[in-house]
Parts: structure tokens; sequence; C-alpha cells
């Protein structure tokens, strides 16, 4: 009596699990109709190609933002108010110096629904830190049709600071994106 129960249990098992396979092989040859139909995607662009690459001091339009990229640095120690913050071992700061014009209809902070990073070798990405030092742009309101001078800071590997590789600021508006070739 207990051979026929588990038999049949076991029979339903391997009647549930086929039906369900074949569930899901239907699922997926429609799900492989819907994405052949919508053929008008386009192969993304590498990043190199997506946008042209300006040049230190170029200044840049990014919807209602002006950018303008004037100069870098590495540095070992950050001054901030009357302290100085000083690079972890194997660390440097890459202070990037810009203007950002406001030209849109109200005060903004750049970062409000954008960013920035810095991009070594074409693949390594570090996103900027925010600080409380005078000049950081990180939440800095732009007025409307104001210029703010100011920085942006990142805490890279001494070794992307000594290296040759090229080194590329990011910066990003919903999506839209333009960059700056530091070397």
């Amino acid at each position: 009596m207990k051979v026929i129960l588990v038999l049949c249990s076991f029979l339903m098992l391997i009647a549930c699990s086929s039906q369900k396979a074949s569930n899901d092989t239907q699922t997926s040859t429609k799900k492989v109709e819907v994405s052949q139909n919508n053929e008008t995607t386009k192969p993304t662009p590498s990043p190199k190609s997506a946008a042209k690459l300006a040049s230190l001091g170029e200044q840049l339009k990014l919807n209602d933002w002006e950018i303008k990229s004037e100069s870098f640095e590495f540095i070992n120690e950050v001054k901030i108010n009357h302290e100085t913050v000083t690079a972890k071992d194997g660390e440097k700061f890459l202070r990037l110096n810009v203007s950002l014009t406001n030209n849109g209809t109200e005060s903004n902070p750049f970062n409000n629904g954008s960013g920035i990073k810095v991009i070594y070798n074409e693949k390594y990405e570090y996103k900027s830190s925010t600080s409380t030092l005078d000049g950081d742009l990180s939440y800095k309101f732009v007025k409307p049709l104001s210029t703010e001078k100011g920085m942006y800071l990142f805490q890279l590997p001494e070794k992307v600071a000594n290296a040759p590789e090229e080194l590329i600021a990011v910066f990003e508006v919903n999506k839209e994106k333009v960059s700056v070739k530091l070397r």
C-alpha cells in the first residue's frame, strides 16, 4: 500500500513538473518573439565613440549647465577650514577645479540628478568625495544665470596619480554625458 502511494505521488510530481516546463518553454518563446519584433534598438556605442572628448579649459554645455574644467592636480593633503586632512597611505587626492554656470530657471546644485566621476585607463571609475572644504561644489547651490568656481575632490590610488594612462572626467546630467580628458 505504501509503495502504491509513493508511486502515485512520484507520478503526480513528474506530471506537474513537465507541465510547468512546457509552460516555461512557451513563455520564453513569447519573450523571444517580442524581442525580435523590437528591432529598432541600436547597438550601444563605446564610451570613446559616444561623445567628443573635450580638453581642459574647454567650455561644455550639458542641459542647463555650462561646465569648464579649468585645471587639476594630485595632492597629498587638503586643508579643511583650519585642519589638514592627509591622504591614506598609497592614495592621493585629485583636485579638479571647475566653473559651473546654471542657465536654468531655479537655484540648483550640479549634483541634483547628475554626477561626476573620473575614469582611469578606460575601465576604473572613481566618484567624487564630498567634503566640508571651502570651494567644494558637491552640494553648492548655483543661482540661475550665475557661475560658481570651485572644485571636486577624488581619492585615488597613488598608482593612478603616477601612471601615464588616460584619465577622463565625466559629467552627467539626466543620462547625458560630457567628458574631459585630464591626461
